[in-house]
């Protein structure tokens, strides 16, 4: 099977923690070809892909250890992995269009229609039980409301990542309107407000789900001052269990992201509240597999191989 990754530049990619790396490896280890495709040289009319073919090793000096350059016939290609980093903006948006005229017969994960449904941190709002006290608003009026009556809050952009742009704050910050004027660009637009969730000083914990199942979880955890756990943010990995409250979550969700074709996801949990969905560019599979003490990933080549064969 001939798999291509669509993702950032290989140059990005810390070796130690990166997933897709991690899904490379798991391929050539059963035994498939693996591929490069820059978003640059996603097009329309070719009849091939301009790719580079890799082998990869798990050395955090050359990871990446053979790049062959080659057009692949657009009738050798089997599955197209999906893996650049949000936001989902335009250009991500205009790749999801161009990714949607190639043959039928590619596989493509996730899929270009359920990345297009999904917005990471708006979608989980129609899950509403399971989420904290939430509101999306670009008026200050409604957010100082908010914040007066939950005391202490979590401000952040719909579309930013890895922790970037997320404040905590008291109804008693002499910062609390001021950050808001910063997302919101002069109340002009969204920003979600959500009550603090307690259980957040112990962690917050990524769910990774394949085709609706949990492959199982990771806690992140900030060890300095910053209250954000991301690990883009100076967070770290620790082994953490599948609780009652996340599989309740995981039913919730599960049949509508298998419904849009996004089987492979991370869910963020804080406590027993569903905070984001991830579904451009989910990690923390090297974390998962480095606690289990197996490789994860074979575990997703093997469900896809299958997924083919059906």
């Amino acid at each position: 099977m001939n798999i291509i990754f669509l993702m950032d530049p290989l140059t990005t990619c810390v070796p130690e923690k990166d997933t897709s790396l991690g899904l490379m490896l798991s391929a050539q280890a059963a035994g498939h070809r693996i591929y490069y495709w820059a978003p640059e040289h996603v097009g329309y009319g070719q009849s091939t892909l301009s790719v580079i073919e890799l082998s990869v090793q798990s050395n955090s000096e050359n990871p990446f250890c053979t790049q062959t350059p080659i057009e692949l016939p657009l009738s050798h290609c089997d599955v197209i992995w999906i893996r650049l980093n949000p936001p989902f903006d335009h250009r991500y948006l205009q790749l999801t269009w161009l990714l949607d005229q190639l043959p039928k017969h590619i596989r493509i994960i996730n899929s270009t229609h359920g990345l297009r449904t999904v917005n990471e941190k708006l979608w989980t709002l129609q899950f509403s039980d399971h989420i904290p006290d939430t509101q999306v608003t670009s008026q200050m009026r409604d957010y100082l409301t908010f914040l007066d009556t939950h005391k202490t809050v979590i401000i952040k952009p719909t579309d930013h990542f890895g922790g970037h742009g997320i404040f905590k704050l008291h109804h008693t910050d002499t910062n609390r309107s001021v950050a808001f004027e910063l997302l919101s660009h002069g109340e002009t637009q969204p920003v979600i407000v959500q009550a603090m969730v307690p259980e957040a000083r112990y962690g917050d914990k990524r769910i990774l789900l394949l085709n609706g199942t949990p492959l199982g979880a990771v806690m992140r955890r900030q060890t300095g001052n910053d209250h954000r756990h991301n690990l883009a943010a100076g967070g770290c990995a620790e082994p953490t269990e599948i609780t009652a409250s996340d599989r309740a979550i995981i039913h919730t969700v599960a049949p509508a992201l298998i419904a849009l074709d996004l089987p492979f996801v991370g869910l963020d949990v804080l406590g027993d509240r569903l905070i984001e969905v991830n579904v451009t560019s989910p990690t923390c599979l090297r974390e998962l597999s480095a606690f289990n003490g197996r490789d994860m990933g074979l575990d997703i080549i093997e469900w896809l191989t299958q997924s083919l064969d059906t």
